[in-house]
């Protein structure tokens, strides 16, 4: 066989192991970024129940601090209108003030997460696209070398 045949055999065959290991790295890449998408996602769940977890946790504090206070202005003896009145319900307008807070913070984590999740599964889609467009300009390539000369 001709040393250029063997030559040019061998160039072809490095090239199309070049352009198959282009597109299985890009594959994996790509699947390494839908996955971490899918924990951001996961993450954004996480920081929703964590949200109303917290949220009935100062519910429950509040209560506590809301119960102390009615036994203090019971045993005081000075009833529970007026001024007392006014503190129970300042307790009560901090409580729900509060639990709100607790869940917009839960909810601007789990977007964050959502957002992440989502620049995630577009890296992975560019960079499978990028995959086949470098095999794409790898054959080309090779092609233009075997039959242009």
């Amino acid at each position: 066989m001709d040393p250029l045949t063997i030559l040019a055999g061998i160039k072809l065959g490095s090239s199309v192991l070049s352009t198959l290991g282009g597109l299985s790295q890009g594959s994996e890449d790509a699947a390494a970024q839908r996955l971490a998408a899918e924990r951001a996602e996961a993450n954004a769940r996480a920081a929703l129940r964590k949200g109303e977890s917290d949220a009935g946790m100062v519910r429950r504090q509040a209560g506590r601090v809301m119960g102390q206070q009615r036994a203090a202005i019971a045993q005081s003896g000075l009833g529970f209108g007026g001024t007392n009145s006014a503190l129970a319900l300042e307790s009560a307008q901090n409580m729900e003030t509060d639990v709100t807070n607790t869940r917009m913070e839960a909810a601007l984590r789990a977007a964050d997460h959502m957002d992440q999740a989502r620049q995630l599964r577009q890296q992975a889609s560019n960079t499978q696209k990028a995959s086949y467009l470098g095999a794409g300009a790898n054959i080309l390539s090779t092609a233009s070398r075997f039959y242009g000369g």
